[in-house]
């Protein structure tokens, strides 16, 4: 499932990608309003299941262990989009890039498989394709990261740090 906003100036932008039995939208269950802040779109054959809100109030104060497991989940939720607010408020193709591989996860040689290739990290850094192509190219030349198709290594973590302030 795709997660987009539309910004302030009628851009879509792509938040992330939800890929099941992960929910999504958990945070607003309980909004007053009652609406989404994105558009979520099935990118395969879905099954989507809804839980009346009254029901997940019974169900919540009924077992307790609902409740943590909400909050964990509503905290991931929220996790999930202050990291990619990050990444937007980069103004600069390179200190996106960098935003996006100082917040992934690394196997214990330091490597990391990115979930999207190219193209598509092109689009969830709301840069061109080309641009990007280029600034990867100019961090290997640097010696800031290796690259192996989707898998990355930064060779200069501290460097990266400090040029993004």
């Amino acid at each position: 499932m795709r997660t987009d906003l539309v910004d302030e100036w009628g851009n879509r932008v792509m938040i992330e990608t939800i890929v099941a039995p992960r929910s999504f939208a958990t945070p607003h269950l309980f909004s007053r309003d009652q609406t989404l802040p994105a558009t979520f779109t099935a990118t395969m054959p879905s099954t989507l299941l809804m839980a009346p809100r009254e029901s997940v109030f019974r169900l919540i104060s009924e077992e307790p262990y609902l409740l943590k497991n909400f909050l964990h989940v509503s905290g991931n939720c929220n996790h999930c989009t202050s990291v990619r607010l990050r990444i937007l408020t980069q103004r600069t193709v390179r200190n996106r890039f960098v935003a996006y591989l100082l917040d992934r996860p690394t196997s214990p040689d330091g490597w990391f498989t990115a979930e999207h290739n190219t193209s598509q990290l092109a689009h969830y850094l709301c840069v061109t394709r080309p641009a990007l192509s280029k600034e990867i190219s100019k961090m290997v030349r640097e010696g800031l990261i290796a690259v192996e198709g989707r898998r990355y290594r930064l060779l200069a973590e501290q460097q990266l740090r400090q040029e993004m302030g």
